[in-house]
């Protein structure tokens, strides 16, 4: 079942401003093999594949997936600008085409293990990597009227971009005798880096785009950003006379460099590094919080009332001027919902809930 959360309550990250969609899954009980492999393909160089396997075998689960897919979008345009000063019109006309391609590989698996009818045990894992190719050519004119400039060019621009990534899942789910009670903790690690190369070249050509004069303007930029993250989660509810309680902890790691490196072109295979561009930055972010949520009746209504309370410690280091910066504080996330039944088509209901946006 799919659960659509418009105002999320104290118990989910403050992050962003859009709600949560909880994609609530259905465990396997029968034993035996399953699955499912689908294959697509698509006209101008589109192919895309997945399968899910599981088994299961008296108390444990275990699931296999992947996907491939490597897709191709082409594109072309033609576009015109007049930009009017005084008595002189400036025109830059220009046509373009290009490629964009995706390709993407990934791998995972899991298990879930009973330790008793109310106790399971379950841990996951992804690994996978994803390629984007663009490719892009334009040639134009510039010219002004009254004549007194007129100008051909050529622009191509290359641009590639790798991403690599796994991350691993431990969960563990315990359910006590009365309904509703239970306690649920959780490991969540990830590890990706992305590099990104860009090159762009503009040259000088006559009337029918063929290129002339000196050695074209050349530009190239490469960034380089691993990340890390770390989860630790622990939550309680229990049914009480008046309602429910839950309750929770987390703590959170989020770690990350980014270096740009931009270059401009001297001669043959010689670049110069911008220092005045070129940058490295390290972010680490240390977030500890806690939450408690009560619910019950309320004569004709139900309510829900939590808070949230976050330790935010975190830091920016700019390496290329040796500057450091600190961000430290407490937050506080209040939630409320209250919700009247009107028939069984129908309710009304009320929320409010602090969110709050992080770089």
């Amino acid at each position: 079942s799919i659960e659509i959360i418009t105002s999320p309550s104290a118990k989910y990250d403050p992050d962003g401003a859009a709600g949560i969609i909880n994609v609530v899954m259905k465990k396997q009980k029968n034993n035996g093999v399953g699955g499912v492999v689908n294959a697509s393909v698509g006209t101008k160089n589109k192919y895309s594949a997945d399968f899910l396997l599981n088994f299961r075998r008296q108390k444990l689960n275990y699931f296999i997936g992947g996907e491939y897919a490597n897709q191709h979008n082409y594109n072309t345009g033609e576009n015109e600008r007049r930009t009017y000063l005084g008595d002189t019109t400036t025109t830059i006309r220009a046509n373009n085409s290009g490629e964009f391609a995706r390709k993407s590989l990934s791998l995972k698996m899991g298990f879930d293990y009973s330790l008793s009818d109310r106790a399971v045990l379950s841990l996951s894992g992804a690994i996978g990597n994803r390629e984007f190719q663009r490719d892009f050519s334009s040639w134009g004119s510039w010219f002004t009227a009254p004549a007194s400039y007129d100008s051909f060019y050529r622009e191509d621009s290359y641009a590639r971009d790798k991403d690599r990534y796994y991350n691993l899942n431990l969960d563990y789910q315990k359910k006590f005798d009365d309904k509703g009670h239970q306690l649920q903790a959780s490991v969540y690690y990830a590890n990706s880096g992305e590099d990104e190369a860009e090159e762009d070249i503009v040259r000088k050509t006559d009337s029918n785009f063929q290129p002339v004069g000196a050695e074209p303007k050349r530009t190239r930029a490469r960034t380089e950003t691993p990340e890390q993250e770390l989860r630790i989660e622990l939550d309680y509810t229990r049914p009480v006379g008046f309602g429910k309680i839950e309750a929770g902890l987390q703590s959170r790691l989020d770690k990350d460099r980014g270096t740009y490196i931009y270059e401009d072109h001297l001669t043959g295979s010689e670049w110069l590094r911008d220092d005045s561009i070129s940058n490295t930055l390290e972010y680490l972010d240390l977030l500890e919080s806690g939450y408690l949520i009560v619910s019950g009746p309320l004569g004709k209504f139900e309510y829900q009332a939590g808070l949230r309370t976050e330790y935010d410690n975190r830091t920016l280091e700019q390496k290329t001027s040796a500057q450091s910066f600190t961000y430290e504080k407490f937050h506080f996330f209040p939630s409320f919902y209250l919700t009247r039944k009107l028939s069984e088509a129908h309710q009304l209901q009320f929320t409010y809930s602090r969110r709050i946006q992080r770089p």
